[in-house]
């Protein structure tokens, strides 16, 4: 097994270990077809934003209905999410992938019989939906193996790996290593909550709390950060002198 491989399988055993007890983590109360709208609700936009549409959402369909939202007039759907930025785009985003999932496939529950390949291939060939948001419909609303790679995931291996890992790389290439190393749906969805709890609560992008970090133990950026920070101490206690 290469380097890279051994570090990346270090990083994702110690997350999955720290952050066990976030379980089938998914960042808000959604059942499995709101999902899959709050997958394409939250792109580009803030929470805030998406809680006034997802309550338009509920008030005007009673709940969240892909059959409903299928059927739905184009131009009265658009209205009804005119909160968020981008509304129009993405009320079509949104009745394409309900026409897929509804017309094409027969229904939500038919959508679960399918191959993983086939599926997101669909969902990608639907304007306005990238790798993130396919895999995230994939993994958190049909239970499918597909991890998501997202910001994140990019930065945290991009300084838990600097030598070996670019922060440009390919989507596909990250997420073919990261399922060398995780098939298992709920470990999937474990372990891109603890990207996530990394990424906003110590690996930030601009100001990293490293001391503190689960994944300080062999993170190249967190032993700078301590090697800068005792560089300094020493030059001040030899100024002072």
């Amino acid at each position: 097994m290469s380097r890279t491989k051994e570090r990346l399988r270090s990083v994702i055993r110690i997350l999955l270990e720290k952050f066990s007890y976030l379980g089938d983590w998914w960042p808000y109360e959604d059942t499995k077809e709101e999902i899959v709208i709050t997958s394409i609700l939250t792109q580009n936009t803030t929470w805030s934003r998406v809680e006034k549409a997802f309550k338009e959402l509920k008030k005007h369909f009673g709940s969240i209905n892909l059959e409903a939202i299928a059927s739905c007039d184009l131009g009265e759907f658009e209205n009804i999410i005119k909160t968020l930025g981008f509304f129009r785009s993405k009320a079509k985003t949104i009745k394409d992938v309900c026409e897929l999932i509804v017309n094409r496939y027969g229904g939500f529950d038919k959508c679960l019989n399918l191959s993983l390949g086939e599926f997101r291939k669909e969902l990608l060939s639907i304007k306005g939906i990238g790798e993130e948001t396919a895999d995230s419909i994939l993994l958190y609303a049909f239970d499918m193996p597909s991890f998501v790679i997202d910001n994140y995931t990019i930065r945290i291996l991009n300084r838990f790996l600097p030598s070996e890992f670019n922060k440009n790389r390919d989507y596909e290439v990250v997420k073919s290593l990261i399922e060398e190393f995780v098939k298992n749906v709920g470990k999937m969805k474990t372990l891109h909550g603890a990207f996530v709890e990394i990424g906003k609560n110590f690996c930030k992008s601009k100001s990293p709390v490293c001391s503190v970090c689960p994944l300080k133990e062999g993170c190249y950026t967190s032993q700078v950060q301590f090697l800068k920070r005792d560089l300094t101490s020493e030059y001040r206690e030899t100024v002072s002198l």
